[in-house]
């Protein structure tokens, strides 16, 4: 759930005002966890087992539903793959190839992947891409899933240090506690999509050794998030607020490193590379439920000479399986190869409907739907709601039934001004 974006969180508290942003990162938070904590309960709503987002809405949708919302979450996890390579892309270019990016987008000054040696990258990559893609085991995604945040945390510290630093010598700037309007809808906006990924849960709890645990896992995973996210945000927003403000919109201290000589245009290549390495490492865990979503939509293992275990068709469905990841992989390495504005139109798209749709307004949705199943359950079996009182927030019924619907509205509003926002 931690991404690249974590980093600009600093960049939205400067845009929102030190209260505002701190109290937006709390509330978003608060929020996060809630709905966590709801979609864990779904499958004992609705009396089902689930493995994915598509079981989700096999269950509570109907079929044409369903359908279409399996393909609009391939799409969203297509865009998780394919922005994070495009950040792979730009970062392995101002490690390796430009050295002054002060201004410069790495992918402006080198164009698309016409040039050989971009040709050579694509190729190497995506070679590198397929084979992880391949080792998805739980040990195996585990263990990347634990490179990937330690590789996030020497991130976090590097740019808090220098952020610490730059505020000891050259001294602070002049905060704001609320800035103006436009600007608190903007940080806030940006604040959204730290927290995105909330649709990765059903996949992850299917797959744990002990889902009894799961509220303690969710619980304490969404307190360290928070504290990692004021930690980071709070820190480079006191050290660089003077450069964020004296520069152009959409500085971020990552940006402002590579414009300044000498320690920290060196920190900010190491934070460069490292980001390389959480890339490649997360690339499998973004594409893990593409994949699934994939075998949902095809149905391969609906095939009757696969239920019934037939030798040939096993080693059919393997080799199929194969040439599907290979061919998702390669889709998801496509939008290197597209101009910047082409790729800035695609995922102004992709955002503002299958990543608002999935991560922002099917899991609230998904809570209100089941919890209206698990009533009609009840009533069926003319059951008593004390009888399974506990299991509700704050033992009410009703305060469970306007928890879930309120959360619902607050993200259709949410989601309502994310495709405002995209489309502007």
């Amino acid at each position: 759930l931690i991404g690249t974006g974590t980093f600009k969180l600093s960049r939205a508290v400067s845009k929102c005002g030190w209260l505002i942003g701190t109290a937006s990162l709390l509330g978003f938070s608060l929020l996060h966890l809630f709905l966590c904590l709801r979609l864990l309960e779904v499958p004992r709503l609705i009396e089902r087992n689930v493995e994915s987002t598509s079981d989700l809405a096999k269950a509570l949708f109907r079929k044409r539903g369903a359908q279409a919302f399996v393909f609009i979450s391939m799409l969203n996890w297509f865009y998780a793959c394919a922005a994070n390579l495009r950040t792979l892309h730009q970062n392995f270019l101002t490690v390796f190839i430009i050295s002054d990016t002060c201004g410069i987008d790495p992918l402006d000054e080198t164009g698309t992947m016409s040039t050989r040696f971009s040709g050579i990258l694509f190729v190497s990559l995506g070679a590198l891409l397929i084979k992880s893609s391949m080792k998805t085991g739980i040990k195996d995604m585990q263990r990347k899933a634990k490179v990937a945040v330690t590789t996030m945390f020497l991130v976090a510290v590097i740019e808090t240090g220098c952020a610490l630093i730059h505020a000891l010598w050259e001294g602070v700037g002049k905060y704001k506690m609320v800035g103006k309007f436009e600007d608190v809808v903007a940080g806030v906006y940006d604040m959204m999509f730290a927290f995105a990924g909330v649709s990765l849960l059903p996949y992850v709890l299917a797959d744990m050794v002990n889902p009894n645990d799961a509220k303690k896992v969710v619980v304490r995973a969404s307190v360290q998030i928070l504290c990692f996210y004021m930690w980071v945000a709070l820190i480079a927003y006191f050290g660089w607020e003077a450069e964020m403000q004296r520069r152009e919109e959409g500085s971020t201290p990552l940006k402002i490193m590579k414009c300044l000589d000498g320690f920290y245009g060196f920190a900010a290549i190491v934070m460069s590379f490292l980001f390389c390495v959480k890339t490649v490492m997360c690339f499998p865990l973004y594409f893990w439920p593409l994949y699934r979503e994939a075998e949902q939509l095809l149905m391969l293992d609906e095939s009757p000479a696969v239920k019934l275990q037939l030798p040939w068709a096993i080693t059919y469905q393997q080799w199929l399986k194969l040439l599907i990841k290979g061919l998702l992989v390669s889709a998801c390495l496509f939008p290197l190869m597209m101009d910047k504005e082409i790729w800035g139109y695609m995922a102004s798209v992709l955002v503002g409907i299958p990543i608002n749709l999935t991560q922002f307004i099917f899991p609230p949705l998904v809570s209100a739907l089941a919890f209206q199943r698990h009533l009609g359950l009840l009533r069926e079996r003319r059951q008593e709601a004390e009888n399974v009182q506990k299991n509700y927030i704050l033992g009410s019924q009703w305060i469970h039934w306007i928890s879930v619907h309120a959360f619902l509205l607050l993200c259709l509003i949410l989601g309502a001004g994310c495709a405002l926002m995209m489309a502007l």
